[in-house]
């Protein structure tokens, strides 16, 4: 699978034109990722590669903008003291498997634990989680429930008319290095103190139409910066067309 993505990062208060400097700070992300699947019938391994750029390059404040014009919303007033251009390479592993499935009275139910890691100057990492879910025609799926940047809708969805499941699960991760958080690499830049330990829970559930699937996903995680707190909460929806 292929991605292009865009990533906009803002203090709370984006009305400073000169940024809080104990908030996460200005940042753009546009990227480009590849990621390849080898699925078995209770395994999947999953390399990646995601290049691309941080700083003005990367539009994210031309983005901004526009969309806040359009929409009448508030002018960001930072986006001078954002990151500094830096390209970006990273590397990823990530493997999942199923265990402890069942299906009784024709509901069917599985957990799947989740390892794996990152590497590179966006971020470096290693994690893990376990997810547990209830539904349809859970072979042919995965459960979504993750911290990623870009989102990666399941590569098998869509592969079966009414098939459907409910995920909740939970995990950890230790962060070497995060570009997003700490600042440029080589370059002096606005950013904090990374948070290492991090921790997460998400719940996603997902609903096949056959050839379309629909994925909705939402993650409640810890604080990446140790001048941060409340956490962080996302969520997703998803929409996967089965091409053949």
């Amino acid at each position: 699978s292929y991605t292009i993505s865009q990533v906009m990062q803002t203090p709370t208060d984006i009305g400073l034109s000169e940024p809080d400097p104990d908030d996460y700070p200005y940042a753009g992300l546009l990227s480009w990722g590849a990621r390849m699947h080898f699925i078995g019938k209770d395994i999947d391994y999953e390399p990646s590669l995601l290049l691309g750029v941080v700083g003005p390059w990367s539009l994210a404040e031309e983005s901004q903008k526009l969309i806040h014009k359009i929409t009448d919303s508030t002018e960001p007033e930072g986006w001078d003291e954002q990151l500094r251009n830096e390209p970006v390479v990273n590397l990823g592993f990530i493997t999942r498997w199923r265990t402890f499935k069942s299906s009784p009275g024709g509901l069917e139910w599985d957990v799947v634990p989740r390892l794996g890691g990152f590497a590179g100057n966006l971020r470096s990492l290693v994690v893990g989680s376990v997810n547990f879910r209830i539904g349809s025609g859970l072979g042919e799926s995965w459960s979504q429930s993750g911290v990623l940047v870009g989102r990666n809708p399941d590569p098998l969805a869509g592969t079966g008319r009414g098939e459907w499941y409910v995920s909740v699960g939970a995990g950890a991760q230790y962060v070497f290095n995060a570009l997003l958080v700490e600042g440029n690499t080589w370059k002096s830049s606005p950013g904090l103190d990374l948070e290492h330990s991090q921790n997460f829970w998400g719940a996603s559930a997902s609903y096949s139409f056959g050839k379309v699937s629909l994925i909705l996903n939402y993650v409640d995680r810890s604080d990446r910066a140790k001048q941060a707190s409340g956490g962080e909460t996302f969520g997703s929806l998803s929409v996967a067309w089965a091409l053949d």
